[in-house]
């Protein structure tokens, strides 16, 4: 179909917005890695490449017509506005975008866990995606290195090769490590509690590697480069894959540039192009370390996590298991002042037996799961929901009054109502309707003793003529709380 002027129009222009983007994006970044070139080498640090590299693989929409051009032009520029002439810059140009495209080419075929180095594995496979850029970028640089600095072949492809793969491998986990940007990972629930909690995990690991650093400038010599590696080493422990490749980028670089400056005492550097591939090509295996043990420790957490939610939650419905409720209900429990008032409430579907034997298990099945969902979607995060057996439910409300538990639990009746189960094709779809009991937690009474006194609500809300709540928070509440205290 012949696309319409408008349609045609709104392309053009998202090709030029992308081209723009990427242009501006590149020219800074390249302008940044020419203020670290010494004269007659390579930049001391040139993140442009990776960086490039790193928002085309998370974002595939740039690599297109706009993107390829917004680049070549961001390259073009920061080298003829610094003084490089043409001819040079063309032939730069077309090295960097050979690093990029390689290895753009050969991200393509990874799965998204392994573009985002969720897999300790991924790690060797872009260390061996880095090294083929690399080599793309020194088949192409070394045509024209011996004319810009007088370097032997042999020399000079070395020199392209080590610090194309060392600029990317200290960069590129960055982004590809990088979290999605939302509000609830900029404004946490609770920012003075995360805060402790930042800085109770994180102050150790943070002042090792802090230290690290000026050791390196104190003591010098070839050996200093691997002094931060055991900080960088327990950061991967303790912190994210992010974070540990933004510490281990910041130390790299920091030492890439030391290293090129020969700002490293005892280094026995002195200008020697061999010497400094040396140490960049270090450098880079260095780095290999502690993003391998990030990747591994946060797969780890990550099974982990999964083992503990399918231990501790009910595999139909999502609630948590009877025991997980009870655990976790008493462990929030103790954490609340004694003034704060608790709701616990018992739930029971109305007349479930009929549904299962006149509409079969399966029916019934995915009637609890539609019951859970509507549930849990009307709960604050910080209720707990548990399936206790079969059809019956409990919420664990912490610091809710007695009113504002009766008006949610009159909510979750009603949701319920709304919520339909669809049967057979032709059958109109079951209405549900739940019963629900809600107890108010007294001074000196436990977790049981409230759910015993909710269950016993529960009944008589059934025996009322079912789909009703009972709390003994209502005008018959003295004869509950009586019944509590004989338990």
């Amino acid at each position: 179909m012949t696309p319409t002027p408008a349609t045609a129009n709104r392309h053009a222009l998202s090709v030029a917005r992308d081209a723009l983007c990427v242009m501006l994006l590149v020219y800074l970044l390249c302008i940044a890695g020419i203020l670290t070139r010494p004269l007659g080498l390579l930049a001391a640090f040139w993140p442009a490449n990776a960086v490039l590299l790193g928002l085309f693989v998370r974002r595939p929409r740039l690599v297109g017509p706009g993107g390829w051009l917004g680049a070549t032009l961001g390259y073009l520029a920061a080298d003829l506005l610094t003084g490089t002439p043409l001819w040079p810059a063309l032939w730069l140009t077309a090295t960097n975008l050979a690093s990029v495209g390689v290895s753009y080419l050969l991200f393509r075929p990874l799965s998204y866990d392994d573009r985002r180095l969720r897999r300790p594995q991924a790690v060797m496979l872009v260390f061996w995606i880095c090294a083929a850029g690399a080599a793309a970028a020194a088949l192409v640089g070394t045509l024209l290195a011996p004319a810009l600095a007088g370097l032997d072949f042999a020399t000079s492809t070395l020199s392209w090769f080590t610090g194309e793969l060392t600029n990317n491998l200290v960069v590129l986990p960055v982004l590809l490590t990088a979290p999605t940007l939302s509000l609830r990972a900029i404004l946490p629930r609770q920012p003075l509690l995360r805060l402790q909690q930042i800085v109770r995990s994180a102050s150790g690991p943070a002042l090792t590697l802090a230290a690290s650093v000026p050791a390196t400038l104190l003591i010098g010599g070839p050996g200093a480069l691997a002094f931060p590696v055991p900080a960088l080493l327990w950061c991967a422990l303790s912190f994210s894959p992010f974070t540990t490749a933004v510490l281990t980028a910041l130390v790299n670089a920091w030492q890439m540039i030391a290293v090129t400056l020969d700002l490293l005492p005892n280094l026995a550097v002195e200008g020697s192009p061999q010497a400094i591939i040396s140490m960049r090509l270090g450098v880079t295996l260095l780095a290999l370390g502690p993003i391998t043990a990030a990747s591994i420790s946060a797969t780890r957490r990550e099974t982990l996590r999964i083992l503990d939610h399918q231990l501790n939650h009910d595999s139909l419905t999502g609630a948590l298991t009877r025991g997980a409720l009870l655990k976790q209900g008493a462990a929030a429990l103790t954490q609340l002042m004694p003034h704060q008032p608790v709701a616990v409430l018992m739930l029971d579907i109305d007349h479930f037996k009929r549904i299962n034997d006149h509409y079969g298990h399966a029916t019934g099945d995915h009637t609890l799961a539609v019951f859970a969902a509507t549930i849990a979607a009307n709960l604050r995060a910080n209720d707990l929901f548990g399936r206790l057996g079969g059809e019956e439910f409990a919420i664990i409300m912490p610091d809710t009054t007695p009113a504002r538990a009766q008006e949610v639990a009159e909510r979750l009746r009603a949701q319920t109502e709304q919520a339909h189960v669809q049967v057979a094709e032709g059958r109109a779809p079951l209405q549900l309707t739940v019963s629900i009991g809600v107890a108010h937690q007294m001074p000196g009474h436990t977790l049981p003793q409230a759910l015993a006194l909710a269950d016993k609500l529960l009944y008589e809300a059934k025996a009322a003529g079912r789909n009703r709540v009972r709390s003994n928070a209502a005008p018959t509440a003295d004869h509950n709380q009586m019944a509590l205290a004989q338990m």
